[in-house]
């Protein structure tokens, strides 16, 4: 029974081996019966003593003041060397075995810093020690910028990550209890209540390094990084057989920075954070099959977090992200900044109430960013509701993406983005993608040997309206469950489809996806005067064409001189009566312009008759039926007129020509329905020919009609 001990700056040294070795456990003495030393009889060791009654111990008041532990421990990787100082101790009514009531203490103690004031530990409140229940401690605890990255050799190797920086403070109560019968060092037997506020600071997160990589100076290899991470109020329990959980009030994160970097080799930074493998484990092999990885993915979902997590809200001030791409020549960087918002509540245990969302932010300096809704982060798989929107991100930097994917470099142009994702709680997604880009203009050809070879610059004036305005909504569903389901190969095939339209089905965009086939103008037969159909087709081609004023349409007329004979000779006929009905009109009084412009009324069989017969009369036709002193007989008015149309030739020449009025036909309606006739080209006419023709000759299709083609400047 001791009723004061007092300390003045002692000393201690604690040292652990890469063996595990402490060095106190030298001055342990060796069980009775253990071997003899090497070079000592068994015969001079001392016989062991039977035992006596138990020691017990009373120390009324401990004191230590100015006191120095030093700790070395040489079995982690790197080594581990800490030092507490100015350690001071006030401790009243320790016993052993514990006495009727648990002793009383007060510690405080620094641990030296880096750089600037040394950290801060202080704890006040009582212990309890027992054979039964060797640890019981009640304190309040007071800790300032307690260097973790210290201690980060200890549980650094269970981290995808590795922690370069970060300090701890916490203020509150701390209750720990191991029941009776349990091992200290099984953590699962521990009893824990810790009641208070966190403060995490000056923290950083690194990727794991590329020792070479960062020996040249080409890595930089820091993932995250913030200012200060407060957590108040902050609850933390354990209890045997019950999973740990953790209450927080509110979470306020400041002045936060994440870099996220794409290498020279193509290779995503954030794709080295991964948890280290357990221990026996064998890591798959890079060029594993793709099957394999497949199946892990599809393996069912995990339970869920391994502990309860509630967080009653969250705020996000001064963030910041930087993204370069070193994959592309030249590198592309850029920007999130301004990163302010909050996160609602949300709980692990209940994963169907979302937490509402609402972030704002500004993109590469220019474009504006939102991000609104509702997720509960906790959730397996991810529940979320939410919409996010960038306006005006200038798209002129992003021009070596541009050179590379699509073969032409960027000069300006601007991009907004509307996205809408909602995942149900089985995983099913649904998506809405709306990009809008803004005056997009390429400049120069880049040579690049990844550029698609189809026609983007085509692409890029059928789907840009009068505005300059390209708007594209390009909806993705599916289920997050699925290993194969990828959302951006989606959304990025769905481009590659609208390229490819523009090769293979131009007027497919054009017409905005109707099925209306818009790439041809049908025309009568035998004539150069367009369909019913043929006309609305110029309708919605002049309308489709204002609306994208860079385009530029060639039209190129058909004509076939076998299967539109019987049509080009009855067409002719019918011009030459329409000229005879005129130029009764003009007889009659009415002016040649008036006659030739004003429409003409409808025949009556007996005028219809009458000119026909007079045409029969004035043409020379041979082998006309003729009475006994060679005057023309009177013939039926339908074998006249099938006469006169034997008559009329009909060659290539003429087919050609006809294709040419066609063409002319509908380049000049497109005009008088308002476009500018330097956006309109004419191609060589298409005059279908026989099979036994010459194969020099020009072949097209049969069908009467104006072929249209589309061209960007």
């Amino acid at each position: 029974a001791l009723q004061r001990l007092a300390l003045s700056q002692p000393q201690m040294a604690l040292a652990r081996d890469r063996a595990g070795l402490l060095n106190v456990q030298g001055w342990l003495r060796e069980a009775p019966g253990a071997d003899a030393p090497a070079g000592q009889d068994a015969a001079d060791v001392t016989e062991p003593q039977q035992p006596s009654a138990p020691w017990r111990l009373e120390l009324a008041d401990l004191r230590i003041d100015g006191g120095r532990l030093q700790w070395d421990d040489a079995q982690p990787p790197d080594g581990v060397a800490l030092a507490l100082q100015a350690l001071r101790l006030r401790a009243q009514d320790l016993a052993w075995p514990a006495g009727p009531r648990p002793a009383r203490f007060d510690l405080a103690a620094q641990l030296p810093g880096d750089t600037g004031p040394p950290a801060r530990l202080t704890a006040r409140g009582t212990l309890a020690l027992a054979p039964q229940a060797p640890l019981a401690v009640r304190a309040g605890v007071q800790a300032e910028r307690l260097p973790l990255h210290r201690f980060e050799p200890y549980f650094g190797g269970a981290l995808p990550v590795r922690l370069a920086r970060g300090e701890l403070g916490w203020q509150g109560e701390l209750n720990v209890q191991l029941p009776a019968g349990g091992a200290g060092s099984d953590l699962s037997a521990w009893s824990l209540d810790a009641r208070g506020q966190a403060l995490l600071a000056d923290l950083e997160l690194r990727t794991p390094s590329d020792a070479v990589a960062l020996a040249a100076g080409t890595q930089d290899d820091q993932l995250l990084s913030w200012a200060s991470l407060q957590m108040q109020p902050l609850r933390v329990t354990l209890a045997p057989g019950a999973k740990p959980r953790i209450d927080i009030g509110e979470l306020v994160l400041t002045d936060f920075f994440s870099r996220l970097v794409i290498t020279e080799q193509g290779r995503f930074n954030l794709r080295d954070v991964q948890a280290a493998p357990a221990e026996g484990a064998a890591e798959p092999p890079s060029n594993a099959p793709a099957t394999a990885t497949a199946a892990s993915a599809a393996a069912p979902p995990s339970a869920g977090l391994p502990l309860d997590l509630v967080v009653g809200g969250t705020r996000l001030v001064g963030g910041r992200v930087d993204f370069t791409d070193r994959f592309v020549r030249p590198s592309y960087s850029a920007q999130l900044t301004e990163l302010n918002g909050t996160v609602g509540r949300f709980s692990s245990s209940t994963p169907a109430d979302l937490a509402t969302l609402d972030l704002r932010g500004r993109v590469a300096g220019t474009g504006r960013l939102e991000i609104r809704g509702a997720l509960n982060p906790t959730a397996n798989p991810l529940a979320l509701d939410i919409q996010a929107r960038t306006t005006d991100l200038e798209l002129a930097p992003l021009s070596p993406y541009s050179g590379k994917y699509a073969g032409y470099a960027i000069e300006r142009g601007k991009l907004s983005v509307d996205l809408a994702y909602k995942i149900a709680p089985d995983g099913a997604l649904q998506a809405r993608n709306q990009v809008v880009l803004n005056q997009l203009t390429f400049g120069a050809a880049v040579d690049s040997p990844q550029a698609t070879k189809l026609p983007v610059r085509l692409a890029v004036a059928l789907l840009t309206d009068r505005n300059g305005v390209i708007d594209l909504d390009l909806p993705v569903s599916g289920s997050i469950n699925d290993p194969q389901f990828n959302v951006w190969g989606i959304v990025w095939k769905v481009l590659g489809n609208l390229l490819s339209k523009a090769l293979t089905s131009p007027f497919a965009l054009l017409s905005g996806g109707n099925a209306d086939d818009l790439s041809s103008i049908a025309f009568t037969p035998g004539t150069a005067r367009p369909t019913e159909g043929g006309a609305a087709a110029l309708d919605r081609i002049a309308k489709a064409l204002q609306e994208r004023p860079a385009l530029r349409l060639t039209l190129s007329g058909h004509a076939d001189p076998v299967a539109e004979r019987a049509a080009v000779q009855a067409a002719v006929i019918d011009a030459r009566l329409l000229a005879e009905q005129r130029r009764d009109l003009a007889r009659a009084g009415t002016p040649a312009a008036a006659a030739a412009s004003a429409p003409l009324p409808v025949l009556s069989a007996p005028d219809s008759a009458r000119l026909l017969k007079r045409l029969y009369t004035d043409t020379p036709l041979p082998d006309r039926p003729r009475n006994v002193v060679g005057l023309l007989k009177e013939v039926p008015a339908a074998e006249m007129r099938s006469r006169l149309e034997a008559a009329v030739p009909v060659t290539a020449d003429t087919a050609r020509e006809l294709a040419l009025q066609r063409s002319l036909r509908a380049r000049d309606a497109l005009i008088e329905r308002g476009l500018q006739s330097e956006r309109l080209f004419l191609g060589a006419p298409k005059v279908a020919v026989a099979a036994a023709a010459s194969a020099s000759a020009p072949v097209g299709s049969p069908s009467p009609q104006v072929e249209l083609s589309l061209a960007a400047p």
